[in-house]
């Protein structure tokens, strides 16, 4: 993953092992697809439109969905199988300091 930053390192195993994702500082998020589990080799598919580092991301119980939270104060929902979004929230939604350790 050499395109994803070290600093922000989140990543997130879906319930269906064929799925991860992973949050970045550069603002995308990318879906991984895998089988089995294994790495096919395939690039991801990035996630846009966060003006902000990504700074969480879940999937539902399905897998069906990925929902990823900014520093930007936007929640965004994306449908986990073809990486287009689905809802949009911004607020007051704030992200926890990074500790500097």
């Amino acid at each position: 993953m050499a395109s994803q930053s070290d600093c922000c390192g989140l990543m997130m195993q879906a319930v269906l092992p064929e799925r991860l994702a992973s949050g970045s500082d550069d603002f995308t998020a990318a879906l991984w697809y895998t089988e089995k589990g294994e790495d096919k080799g395939n690039s991801p598919q990035r996630l846009t439109g966060h003006q902000a580092a990504i700074c969480h991301l879940a999937f539902s119980p399905d897998s069906a969905r990925l929902a990823t939270a900014s520093f930007d104060h936007s929640i965004r929902l994306w449908n986990s199988k073809d990486g287009r979004r689905h809802l949009f929230l911004i607020g007051q939604y704030l992200c926890p300091a990074a500790s500097s350790s």
